[in-house]
């Protein structure tokens, strides 16, 4: 761990840089309107646990953005300089041009339905065999490791699972005519992609495929339309996804799956909505570890889904 003052030096760097994306860059000019609009958002977000949806198709880390006040101080103390960030402050999500489908509410089915699809030969040091035991538990559990697997899974029209959880690498490939594709990989090595999904779904319209999606792999959470960054995600909420939580950043395994277990363990539990908890995250691992991580996190529409609850389990 850094001394806190090196930490604090990193984070107010972060959030002065989220401000000025957000106020100098998105929304920079110097005529009468944009300032009293500039005014007007940054009074509405220095409010404290507002409900916020950012419609945009930018590729912008919309929770780590900040209201870093321009003369903020270099001894600001660590807790207030967490504080300015919005994933710290509200519920955060975006929607781009991927929206999540509304429709009748389905029956709940008991127990519910959840996969791992994972890289086995991610995490050995880390909890993520915690993260593994707590989705089996009190559930219909499903667990994938290849690219065959996931595919065969994909291909099926009643693929109906409340929870999937994806722990593997995540990486940016030149895919033409894309400059950037994001792929996942499982135990096999292949690239599965939002191209494979669209593929694979298009013809299940129908279909009760509904889960909320963990895509706990590095940039899977990547708020951007732009250069395909965030296809793979999109992909999953045009064709039925409730939502996707992903880190926006590369992640540390160890930290990927300590975040994993503590949301899975509470999301299962079904007292709180995902956005709901993954803004309690990014505060308790802000204010309890001091670790700026959990602020990372993205979530792509889904702030409203819930999971039905599960019997049984602990923390």
């Amino acid at each position: 761990m850094e001394p806190e003052h090196e930490l604090t030096r990193v984070v107010a760097d972060l959030a002065r840089g989220g401000e000025s994306l957000l106020f100098d860059t998105l929304l920079g000019g110097d005529d009468e309107n944009t300032k009293t609009f500039r005014s007007y958002l940054r009074s509405a977000l220095s409010q404290q646990d507002l409900r916020v949806r950012f419609d945009s198709d930018l590729s912008l880390p919309w929770s780590m953005l900040s209201i870093a006040a321009e003369s903020m101080a270099s001894a600001t103390p660590l807790d207030a300089l967490f504080a300015h960030f919005l994933g710290y402050r509200h519920q955060i999500e975006y929607t781009g041009d991927a929206y999540a489908w509304i429709g009748s509410p389905r029956a709940a089915s008991q127990p519910p339905a959840v996969s791992l699809n994972h890289d086995r030969s991610v995490g050995h040091s880390t909890r993520a065999s915690e993260v593994a035991k707590a989705l089996s538990r009190g559930t219909v559990y499903t667990e994938r490791t290849n690219y065959e697997q996931l595919v065969h899974a994909f291909a099926n029209p009643d693929l109906d699972e409340q929870l999937m959880y994806f722990w593997c690498h995540g990486e940016f490939i030149v895919n033409a005519p894309e400059p950037h594709v994001l792929v996942i990989r499982l135990s096999d090595g292949i690239p599965f992609d939002g191209h494979t999904v669209r593929e694979l779904r298009a013809h299940h319209r129908r279909s009760p495929f509904r889960p909320f999606v963990l895509l706990n792999a590095c940039h899977a959470g990547i708020s951007g339309a732009s250069a395909d960054r965030a296809f793979l995600g999109r992909m999953l909420i045009k064709h039925g996804a409730q939502g996707v939580l992903g880190p926006q950043i590369a992640m540390p395994q160890a930290f990927a799956a300590e975040y994993a277990l503590r949301f899975v363990t509470r999301y299962m539990r079904g007292e709180a909505t995902a956005g709901r908890v993954t803004h309690d995250l990014a505060q308790l691992f802000a204010t309890q570890y001091r670790n700026p991580l959990g602020i990372a996190y993205g979530l792509h529409c889904g702030m409203d889904a819930r999971m039905d609850q599960v019997s049984g389990g602990d923390a």
